[in-house]
């Protein structure tokens, strides 16, 4: 799987690429807690009401995980998307900026 997801990366641009694999973390993290449900029979808040904290203390850090990799997603995309085009994480083309802009274009 680390392989894939190495291979992956290299595949994408970097800001789309890590989007799409922390968003990858997030649904698999996010589905610990499912995946207890359905292999227990046990639903994930009846686990809080008997009591069972080691189950009950896994779902809620795969909750909070899943979400921060989501977040984390998202600021890796929003970055690609309205950062520095000259960056690596830029998802526009540096050159189309300065197309646009006739300014730059005189002064380059």
């Amino acid at each position: 799987m680390f392989l894939a997801a190495l291979a992956w990366a290299f595949i994408r641009p970097p800001a789309r690429a890590a989007f799409e694999l922390l968003s990858l973390c997030a649904a698999l993290t996010l589905a610990i807690p499912l995946a207890q449900w359905g292999a227990s029979g046990v639903h994930p808040l009846l686990s809080l009401w008997r009591g069972e904290w080691v189950v009950v203390g896994v779902n809620a850090v795969a909750l909070v995980a899943g979400c921060a990799f989501w977040t984390m997603g998202r600021a890796a995309l929003r970055r690609g998307r309205h950062g520095d085009p000259h960056s690596v994480w830029s998802l526009r083309a540096a050159d189309a900026a300065v197309a646009a802009d006739p300014a730059q274009r005189r002064a380059a």
